[in-house]
């Protein structure tokens, strides 16, 4: 393979790795939510085993179609602009999905079964970053300390946006400064990016995957914390401030993953290609923006629907 290829090689990975968490989002979003029914079949006798084939077998369904949707779109895509391949080279694509779908879905999976039933019965509540959270005085702050003493739930959607950032900035950087070709100057040849245009789709689908990484993480907080909220409207909380305390909380999560996307690839361009620190920032910049506009708006829907909620439909015990 050239430097070229492998720079593409390595923008296909971020896809898959987004992907991937993406998946873990939604894994952990329903497992949560089904927390209790699988406590009743696990109090019943059901196997553990038993438990998380029962929680993975639809995550696997759906890889196994979207990994055959995926191979049908490159076959098409092969026929359609000539390319020299064979057709069979395209059912790569369905063993990856299902992979990326396995490796990203069976941690909380395997983590449903280990909880004990009597906790599972529990309303769901997190306390172990209380006590260096802020002082809830506002939205912002409250909304701060919503992310800081629960972070778990919220570290695979600031990885997805942190890998969007990265991926962004990099092509960003390469086109301003490199005039879309760059090769790296302390490891010589073994470094090339040349930006193409399936490369430029390969960052915005990766943008697109963080954003809905956002929005599994605004979803579940929702309905972990729908008496909470419910609690909040009925004593006066109005419904617009109640979606922009959840907006914040997305747009916290991705200013951080943003922030941490920026710094890995400033560290890269700075001292493999040498890059210009302006042109740096203005690329990280641009990376930042994209994925923090797609999140608020990924997140959007699910802060409106819990503003407009009934707080006694919210407050009823299940």
């Amino acid at each position: 393979m050239t430097g070229i290829d492998k720079a593409s090689a390595a923008l296909a990975l971020a896809v898959l790795i987004a992907s991937g968490l993406v998946v873990f989002d939604a894994t952990f979003a329903t497992t949560r939510a089904r927390r209790r029914d699988i406590g009743i079949v696990s109090a019943l006798g059901w196997r553990a085993r038993d438990i998380a084939l029962g929680l993975l077998a639809p995550v696997l369904a759906a890889a196994l179609a979207a990994g055959t949707l995926g191979a049908l779109i490159a076959y098409l895509t092969h026929q359609a602009l000539g390319l020299p391949s064979q057709p069979v080279t395209v059912l790569v694509a369905i063993p990856a999905a299902v992979v990326v779908a396995l490796v990203a879905a069976i941690g909380p999976a395997i983590a449903a079964t280990r909880t004990p039933p009597t906790m599972s019965m529990k309303p769901l509540a997190s306390t172990r970053g209380a006590r260096w959270s802020p002082r809830a005085t506002g939205v912002a702050s409250l909304a701060l300390r919503s992310v800081t003493s629960a972070p778990g739930r919220a570290v695979a959607a600031l990885l997805g946006a942190a890998t969007a950032t990265a991926v962004i900035a990099l092509i960003r950087t390469v086109q301003t400064q490199f005039h879309n070709r760059a090769v790296g100057t302390v490891l010589g040849d073994a470094i090339t990016v040349q930006v193409q245009g399936p490369d430029i789709a390969a960052a915005v689908l990766t943008a697109i995957l963080a954003a809905i990484g956002i929005h599994h993480v605004a979803a579940t907080e929702a309905q972990e914390r729908r008496r909470e909220i419910g609690t909040l409207l009925a004593t006066g909380w109005s419904p617009g401030t109640l979606s922009r305390l959840l907006i914040t909380q997305a747009l916290l999560i991705s200013v951080f993953g943003a922030a941490l996307g920026a710094a890995v690839v400033t560290g890269i361009t700075r001292w493999v290609f040498h890059a210009d620190s302006g042109g740096i920032l203005t690329a990280c910049a641009w990376g930042a923006t994209l994925t923090v506009i797609l999140s608020i708006l990924a997140a959007t829907p699910s802060a409106i629907m819990a503003g407009r909620a009934e707080p006694i439909s919210l407050l009823r015990v299940d």
